[in-house]
């Protein structure tokens, strides 16, 4: 019998990320996913991809009815997640969990709990930006917010962990803390490693393994390269003319929950500025632009936004979307540049609404330049046209082998 092992993504993202392991650990292990996300849309949006793909998938929740109580409600489900931590082991009895930060999906403390005192082995794997150890970046993040907690909430919740130490519910001590630790941590770059360390990991659990797509695109470069079939049949999927480059622009939305600074028509007419911008030094007739939409963005642009853009779905291969490009243009936030980068692709890296947490994090990517205007934008089009763009960034992931590191740093 397999040993089984449970990977916890947070949303649709992670979880295609952590997918792209299965097929290299599916000969030793059962690969399952395990759903602990509190947010219930992105639940149901994994849950339906892998009934799609015949995923095993099991779910984690800490709900205990519908009415709630000030205070008990939040007590109790406290204690209630972790006893169905507990039963959940007990009844599957994983060899290993894998898992994102447990700082940023709060549920996953108390799976980590039970599992160390279960001696199932814990791990973290980093697979996009974590840079939450700066106080300075952390709330230069919390102004693309759309609102802030309130003072009421806030004495709320300072007031819930004060009862909850009293009770003896809540247990933030060191001791505690450290039992919730995981056994190992794999990060993509030695940027990730102060920011790790910053928030409680040990550091000698700490190893650079380095980013699953950084191998993956540069395998899939060379295939289109080497593959004329392939070729056509890839160019083909995407509806991209064999003979015209491609320059990918890669979304971030402005325009959600989470980060709400644009209205979605302000979000659809600031893509619009840059195809035009793009579309003034890169003609139709040559290049096809590419947008490629973030995992979990509503399609607005399904009217199109014309400048013969093609619009990918969120359900585009991004490591053959990012192969394909002989140009890329993101935001220095998006985890994708870590694929972008370690291809040496021609990049260029854009923050026209000058957010200060965008310029604050592009060194955790190695990103060296960051364009604030149109009219920079269009210069540097122009040296990337004539061949005479300088490197925009430095290497900091190593892409040689990051897939087969990180299958061996979770199965040793």
């Amino acid at each position: 019998m397999k040993k089984k092992i449970f990977f916890v993504p947070n949303y649709i993202g992670t979880l295609r990320y952590y997918e792209k392991l299965f097929p290299r650990l599916s000969g030793e292990y059962e690969c399952a996913f395990l759903f602990i996300s509190p947010n219930p849309s992105w639940r149901r949006v994994m849950v339906a991809y892998c009934e799609e793909r015949h995923y095993r998938h099991e779910t984690i929740d800490d709900s205990i009815g519908r009415w709630r109580v000030p205070f008990f409600t939040a007590l109790r489900k406290h204690k209630i997640l972790f006893k169905r931590c507990g039963q959940f082991l007990e009844r599957e009895r994983p060899a290993k969990i894998v898992s994102i930060e447990n700082d940023k999906l709060y549920l996953t403390q108390a799976l980590f709990t039970e599992a160390n005192a279960r001696g199932v082995e814990t791990i973290v794997l980093q697979w996009a930006l974590n840079a939450y150890h700066d106080i300075r970046i952390i709330k230069a993040a919390q102004k693309l917010k759309p609102e802030d907690i309130s003072l009421l909430r806030r004495i709320y919740f300072f007031l819930l962990k004060v009862v909850g130490r009293i009770l003896g519910i809540y247990n933030d001590s060191f001791e505690a803390l450290k039992r919730s630790s995981p056994v190992k941590v794999g990060i993509i770059n030695e940027q990730a490693r102060k920011a790790y360390v910053a928030q409680g990991y040990p550091a000698e659990s700490i190893q650079v393994v380095g980013h699953i797509d950084s191998q993956l695109v540069m395998e899939e470069m060379n295939r289109i390269r080497s593959d004329e079939l392939y070729r056509k049949k890839i160019y083909e999927k995407y509806r991209l003319p064999l003979d015209k480059e491609n320059i990918i622009v890669i979304s971030s939305m402005f325009n959600r929950k989470d980060v709400r600074v644009f209205t979605n028509e302000q979000q659809i007419k600031y893509f619009k500025a840059i195809f035009k911008t793009i579309r003034s030094i890169f003609p139709e007739t040559t290049h096809t632009i590419m947008f490629k939409l973030h995992p979990s963005e509503h399609d607005l642009y399904n009217q199109g936004v014309g400048f013969g853009v093609i619009v990918l779905p969120d359900s585009a291969n991004i490591v053959e979307v990012v192969a394909l490009s002989n140009l890329y243009v993101a935001h220095p936030h998006t985890a994708v540049n870590f694929m972008a980068i370690t291809a040496r692709k021609p990049s260029l890296f854009v923050n026209f609404q000058g957010f200060e947490y965008f310029n604050m994090v592009k060194d955790y990517y190695g990103i060296t330049y960051v364009i604030s205007s149109h009219a920079e934008f269009a210069h540097l089009l122009a040296d990337a046209k004539e061949g005479k763009l300088h490197s925009q960034y430095k290497i900091t992931t190593d892409s040689h082998n990051s897939l087969d590191r990180i299958v061996d740093f979770i199965q040793a």
